[in-house]
């Protein structure tokens, strides 16, 4: 009898267990994750062509106006849909809703690998979908909660969201340091609650990444300062979990129990793992955008105007990357 006959076998039983092991592994984080998918999961309210009706003169359907199929034959590239998700940033209070503290619309396309982080200041005076005057855009989340937040947004800039992320800052503290913090280049010295932000190169973990996010009144640039200092916080955050899969998959079971507490999406369960394979990957390049406008005092409460000349310049970027048409003028 073969002697090496027995190792053989010891050696394909273990590898036969490693097998097992691995696909009990995969399926338990399988449906972990689809488990808090289905927590976090909070689907808009409304269909999205009956929001179009509040601004018909946009004739935007989310899909069906995105670049044809010769359009994309033509620039040789692989067949992906851009998207849009608008990322909201809530300060929860314990009478009231809260306030969307942030908003940033990320707009990704993989098949030019670009993303567009603009940043809405929460000020900006717009129409609130829905009620038909005036305000703070931020207001939009305490008023109506996400769905008019979102339809705001919507209505205002002029584009499809196709998904919104919601996190408190607890979650994002949390998210950060998931990933062993995050890199970012500070443009100048300054001191926030306590601790000395130096200029240049700094590894954060997640509260002084929250720290470094808020500071706003030493700022020369005010809001738009922090504004820029948060992008630059979401993009580092982004970099990381798009471009190291195997620390993403790693960090899952972490991550699901902190959306779990933290956040919540209209990505529907099966979508998330099918959005990370397609999205995520090394190479992006990350542009930025803001919002130009000037100050406004309105019975002595301050606000920021954005007027339409603005409004169309970022509708046409943010078109651009979604391979959406360019329409004619449109009522805001």
């Amino acid at each position: 009898m073969n002697k090496s006959w027995p190792i053989k076998c010891y050696a394909m039983l273990i590898f036969c267990i490693l097998i097992c092991a691995s696909c009990i592994i995969a399926i338990y984080v399988y449906h972990t994750l689809k488990t808090t998918a289905n927590i976090i999961y909070v689907p808009m309210q409304g269909d999205q062509d009956a929001l179009w009706e509040l601004w018909p003169d946009l004739k935007m359907e989310n899909e069906k106006e995105r670049m044809t199929s010769t359009d994309i034959e033509e620039k040789d590239i692989k067949v992906a849909t851009p998207i849009s998700v608008l990322l909201m940033g809530v300060d929860e209070r314990t009478l009231d809703q809260g306030r969307s503290d942030t908003l940033i619309l990320a707009v990704m396309n993989p098949n030019d690998k670009k993303i567009l982080l603009l940043s809405i200041p929460r000020d900006t005076y717009v129409e609130l979908a829905g009620l038909g005057y005036k305000d703070k855009i931020n207001h939009a989340y305490a008023f109506g909660g996400t769905e008019m937040a979102i339809n705001t947004v919507e209505q205002f800039i002029g584009i499809p969201v196709d998904y919104y992320i919601q996190v408190n800052m607890e979650g994002f503290v949390q998210l950060i340091n998931v990933f062993d913090g995050v890199d970012v280049i500070n443009d100048f010295s300054f001191e926030y609650e306590g601790y000395l932000f130096e200029e240049g190169a700094l590894h954060l973990d997640g509260q002084h990444a929250l720290k470094f996010s808020r500071m706003r009144y030493d700022d020369p640039r005010g809001d738009f300062g922090r504004n820029d200092r948060q992008k630059k916080v979401i993009e580092a955050l982004m970099k990381k979990g798009m471009e190291n899969k195997f620390t993403f998959v790693q960090s899952f079971p972490t991550m699901i129990d902190i959306a779990s507490q933290t956040v919540s999406t209209n990505i529907a369960p099966d979508e998330i793992l099918s959005l990370y394979d397609d999205y995520a990957d090394s190479g992006y390049t990350f542009m930025t955008e803001e919002l130009r406008g000037s100050d406004r005092f309105r019975d002595a409460i301050y606000y920021y105007d954005v007027d339409d000349t603005e409004i169309h310049r970022v509708r046409k970027v943010i078109k651009d990357i979604l391979y959406l048409p360019i329409l004619e003028e449109v009522t805001r």
